[in-house]
């Protein structure tokens, strides 16, 4: 669009008056399949008849024009385009069956590992004790005056009666040497969540020196 200003502070629009196919026949034989190209506005630009004189004189022009891609080159960056997409695409997913095949495999070595490997877990059990159960064995078979705890006393109970019912099962065929069986170890865990509570709030009697509160919390 050009434009000028008049005497009277006036702008005057002078792109009606420009001969645009002349311009751009110009423009075409200087910049057709061209990367790089000038084309001269004083030769380029025509007016029409009629023109106001104003738009002869010192006038501004501004001109845009389009870069149009050729048809064969944009066949051509189709096909790249179309080619570069299923490139990534073929690579996503060689890359995801490849890490799930390396998962897979890793889990099938580790199960693999883990049956031909004896370790403690495979000769552990783990069971709950009922109240019951504890009542009956304290009222039948806890002494008292034994120098062993009642804790000791109850492991050993628990570990001679495992022993005995094990032994008298029928012989599986892994071991068939094996006449009797033997508990290595056992390990008790207790309930304690009331017994830490009510631990903390004497310490914190302890700490403000409330030995009266002490005593009867003890």
């Amino acid at each position: 669009m050009a434009a000028e200003k008049t005497r009277d502070d006036k702008f005057v629009y002078c792109s009606e008056h420009i001969d645009v196919d002349a311009l751009k026949k110009v423009a075409k034989d200087a910049c057709h399949e061209k990367t790089d190209c000038s084309v001269s506005l004083k030769d380029g630009v025509k007016l029409k008849a009629g023109a106001p004189a104003v738009c002869t004189s010192e006038s501004f022009a501004y001109v845009q024009a389009p870069c149009l891609i050729p048809t064969a080159q944009m066949k051509t960056r189709l096909l790249y385009g179309l080619v570069g997409g299923c490139i990534a695409v073929f690579l996503f997913l060689y890359s995801t069956v490849y890490f799930d095949y390396i998962k897979t495999v890793q889990t099938n070595l580790f199960v693999d590992f883990d049956v031909k490997t004896i370790t403690a877990g495979d000769y552990t059990i783990e069971f709950d004790i009922d109240k019951e159960t504890y009542e009956h064995w304290q009222g039948h078979y806890l002494d008292k005056d034994n120098y062993l705890s009642e804790s000791a006393q109850f492991k050993l109970y628990i570990q001679n009666e495992l022993e005995t019912i094990c032994s008298e099962m029928p012989n599986q065929g892994y071991e068939p040497d094996a006449k009797e069986v033997k508990i290595a170890q056992i390990t008790m865990a207790y309930d304690n969540a009331l017994i830490i509570k009510k631990l903390q709030q004497r310490g914190m009697l302890i700490k403000r020196e409330k030995w009266a509160d002490v005593k009867k919390k003890n």
